[in-house]
């Protein structure tokens, strides 16, 4: 042990508890500080660099291996939205997804624009789903369920037994009166 520590230990252990806090406070707030700088530096730099990085090199690539990029960028989004769609699609049975029929719904418009976004609103309703959690039964246009579970996420974080939404807690909301249905 080196004189400095020794003559620090024998310096700590005659201060009072007031001086003893406010050296360790003191101490605490000194490292936040150096703490919270190093992370601003490293969150600062980083970003840039990396972005400055990505620019050089797409500034340097062909129209042909930008194109190819972009490519397989939308790829990989469609993959990723479907993938989210197929999960949301699993965790409700077919018998409960109501399609609609586009033909009950298009009025005859001269415009062919109105025509045209009609179709693509109504394509777009049909593939918004209803899920129904299995623990709450709560259930609302798209919903996000854990797909192994078949449950919403405020139940699947829910660690309790009984569940705080469930039928074991008495917090079942019961049938669905026959105004309320769809």
């Amino acid at each position: 042990m080196s004189k400095r520590n020794a003559r620090d230990r024998e310096k700590h252990a005659q201060e009072s508890k007031e001086e003893r806090e406010e050296r360790l406070s003191k101490r605490n707030a000194r490292d936040r500080a150096r703490g919270a700088e190093k992370r601003r530096t490293v969150e600062q730099n980083e970003p840039q660099e990396k972005n400055a990085r990505r620019r050089e090199k797409h500034a340097q690539e062909s129209k042909e291996e930008r194109e190819e990029r972009l490519s397989k960028r939308n790829a990989r989004d469609r993959a990723r939205r479907a993938e989210k769609r197929r999960t949301v699609e699993q965790n409700e049975p077919q018998e409960k997804r109501p399609r609609l029929t586009l033909a009950l719904f298009l009025p005859t418009f001269g415009d062919c624009k109105v025509q045209d976004t009609l179709k693509k609103f109504h394509m777009e309703m049909s593939t918004i789903t209803v899920a129904a959690c299995s623990t709450c039964q709560e259930s609302f246009p798209g919903m996000v369920m854990v797909p192994r579970h078949g449950e919403c996420t405020r139940c699947n974080r829910d660690r309790g037994t009984p569940k705080l939404y469930s039928e074991e807690n008495n917090m079942h909301p019961g049938a669905i009166p026959s105004q309320l249905k769809v």
